[in-house]
Protein backbone atom coordinates (compact mmCIF):
# COMPACT_ATOMS: atom_id res chain seq x y z
CA UNK A 1 0.00 0.00 0.00
CA UNK A 2 0.99 3.61 -0.31
CA UNK A 3 -0.06 6.83 1.38
CA UNK A 4 1.00 10.39 0.68
CA UNK A 5 0.34 14.07 0.96
CA UNK A 6 1.43 17.22 -0.84
CA UNK A 7 1.52 20.96 -0.29
CA UNK A 8 2.10 23.89 -2.66
CA UNK A 9 3.28 27.25 -1.37
CA UNK A 10 0.78 29.92 -2.45
CA UNK A 11 2.73 33.18 -2.09
CA UNK A 12 6.09 34.70 -1.28
CA UNK A 13 9.54 34.08 -2.74
CA UNK A 14 8.95 30.31 -2.94
CA UNK A 15 5.56 30.63 -4.65
CA UNK A 16 4.59 27.50 -6.66
CA UNK A 17 7.10 25.33 -4.80
CA UNK A 18 5.59 21.92 -4.12
CA UNK A 19 6.48 19.44 -1.38
CA UNK A 20 5.28 15.84 -1.57
CA UNK A 21 5.76 13.07 1.01
CA UNK A 22 4.89 9.42 0.38
CA UNK A 23 5.27 6.22 2.35
CA UNK A 24 5.09 2.89 0.56
CA UNK A 25 5.25 -0.64 1.88
CA UNK A 26 5.33 -3.90 -0.06
CA UNK A 27 5.38 -7.37 1.42
CA UNK A 28 6.90 -9.91 -0.93
CA UNK A 29 5.84 -13.50 -1.21
CA UNK A 30 8.39 -16.27 -0.75
CA UNK A 31 8.66 -16.56 -4.56
CA UNK A 32 9.82 -12.96 -5.08
CA UNK A 33 13.55 -12.34 -5.11
CA UNK A 34 13.51 -8.61 -4.29
CA UNK A 35 11.99 -8.96 -0.81
CA UNK A 36 10.01 -6.53 1.33
CA UNK A 37 10.10 -2.78 0.80
CA UNK A 38 9.48 0.07 3.27
CA UNK A 39 10.13 3.39 1.58
CA UNK A 40 9.67 7.04 2.55
CA UNK A 41 10.15 9.73 -0.10
CA UNK A 42 10.22 13.48 0.29
CA UNK A 43 10.15 15.27 -3.07
CA UNK A 44 10.42 19.02 -3.60
CA UNK A 45 9.72 20.84 -6.84
CA UNK A 46 11.16 24.35 -6.99
CA UNK A 47 10.44 26.30 -10.18
CA UNK A 48 13.07 28.73 -11.44
CA UNK A 49 13.84 30.76 -14.56
CA UNK A 50 17.16 30.23 -16.31
CA UNK A 51 16.96 33.41 -18.36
Amino acid sequence: YSVGTSYAIQSGPLKATAIRATYTTHRASKNQSDGNINEFRLVTTIPFNIL
